[in-house]
């Protein structure tokens, strides 16, 4: 039983991080409940005040720790029991919560901030999201009024609450130091790749290569926006992406190729070994599905580049 008169500011922050993995599971369970349909702003807005609730706490006390005190210890027992049922729960049900239509979602948001006209395109939403978005402190993301009033609807925060989950068993049951840094869901402002390429790549090849994903989705993953947004390889298509990510490195400003290549090929899970054996076999390719292939994407880059020269 624990003893509420012997309980600090810090013991405070374990009792909140505990009723927000409850709220957490609250909102997912309906989510499942509902095949996914009660997903919406409401749903996305009380995930970012819980994210943000979590940026400012602190586990442990800076000089004289009082973790292993019994109510420290009691509440840790709790929170691990919540942070496993919330790890199951989205293991089970990561399908679900990956098909979540976030691209509309920000659309959606974009165009009720901005009071846009049903006149307005997607794509030219896309568009403005993408200079506004450049026009972001990476750093400063999360107190960004971009951030707070649009982009939030578009962050998966279903997967960073996982990992956070993962990183709180972690450290509990090893006790571990109490140091997270969520970077990762810091959206990157450089523009790699220009999005009328991806919106070419994405109309030709997307369903050739990989698992179906929004538009959004897939130019934001090339273009590194976000870590979170998961890209899933088509069985068997492995070789054909090592070439289209060839063809796209190419078209990368010098001084960004290497960081770009390595953080496509992590995301993506390939080796960079692997890739420097395939796309010189691709380039290579002189007879069969390889040489087909090869001629089909160059012949896509070419078209893009002289529609692009008009």
């Amino acid at each position: 039983m624990i003893d509420i008169n012997k309980m600090n500011n810090i013991d405070g922050n374990y009792a909140l991080l505990y009723k927000t993995y409850e709220l957490c599971i609250f909102h997912i369970r309906q989510e499942i409940n509902s095949n996914g349909a009660c997903f919406d702003f409401e749903t996305q807005d009380c995930f970012k005040d819980s994210r943000k609730d979590l940026s400012t706490i602190e586990l442990s006390e800076k000089i004289f720790s009082e973790n292993d005190k019994p109510e420290r210890i009691e509440l840790s027992k709790i929170i691990i029991e919540k942070v496993q049922m919330y790890i199951e729960l989205y293991e089970q049900y990561r399908e679900l919560f990956n098909s979540y239509d976030r691209y509309s979602l920000m659309l959606a948001q974009y165009r009720k901030f901005y009071n846009l006209s049903s006149d307005v395109s997607n794509e030219d939403i896309l568009q403005s999201y993408s200079m506004d978005l450049g026009f972001v402190n990476p750093n400063k993301y999360f107190e960004s009024e971009f951030y707070n009033n649009i982009d939030f609807v578009s962050v998966d925060y279903h997967y960073f609450f996982y990992r956070y989950a993962c990183f709180l068993k972690l450290i509990f049951t090893r006790n571990l130091e109490f140091k997270y840094e969520d970077e990762y869901l810091i959206k990157k402002t450089s523009v790699f790749i220009h999005n009328s390429l991806l919106h070419f790549v994405y109309q030709k090849l997307s369903d050739i290569l990989f698992e179906p994903i929004s538009e959004f989705e897939f130019i934001s993953f090339f273009n590194l926006k976000n870590d979170f947004i998961k890209l899933k390889r088509k069985k068997n298509q492995t070789n054909k992406i090592y070439g289209l990510i060839g063809n796209l490195h190419r078209h990368i400003e010098d001084d960004l190729k290497d960081i770009w290549l390595d953080n496509i090929l992590k995301n993506l899970g390939l080796q960079k070994s692997r890739y420097k054996s395939k796309n010189r076999e691709y380039l290579n390719a002189t007879k069969g599905d390889n040489l087909d292939y090869k001629d089909k994407i160059e012949t896509l880059f070419d078209t893009y580049n002289k529609l692009n020269e008009i």
